[in-house]
């Protein structure tokens, strides 16, 4: 499942350092205030944090982020055992493909 939102990451904070300790800069600090104060946000800066605690607990992979063209990208994938496929398995044809499937139909 891949969540894209508009905007960028903080100075300083990239993908590959999201996971790590960092200060919380809210866009909108008077949202985030409402927010806070009527517990919808738990607290500043934990959000990585809880995902990737929330995926390791279902035995999931953690989130892979992404900066692009304006927009960050979270993307959370299934894990292995989930899906019935091997680690080796990932990427492998599971069927035929179109033109197998047409001459196996008599067609070209």
């Amino acid at each position: 499942m891949r969540e894209e939102f508009a905007g960028r990451l903080p100075q300083g904070v990239t993908p590959e350092n999201i996971k790590t300790s960092h200060a919380s800069f809210p866009y909108n600090p008077l949202i985030a205030e409402v927010l806070y104060r009527s517990s919808f946000l738990e607290s500043w800066g934990s959000g990585v944090g809880r995902m990737v605690d929330a995926c390791k607990a279902q035995g999931l992979p953690e989130p892979e982020y992404e900066v692009s063209g304006g927009f960050v990208r979270m993307i959370f994938r299934k894990s292995f055992a989930a899906s019935g496929l091997s680690q080796d398995q990932v990427g492998t044809k599971l069927g035929v493909s179109r033109g197998e499937a047409g001459s196996k139909m008599g067609g070209s």
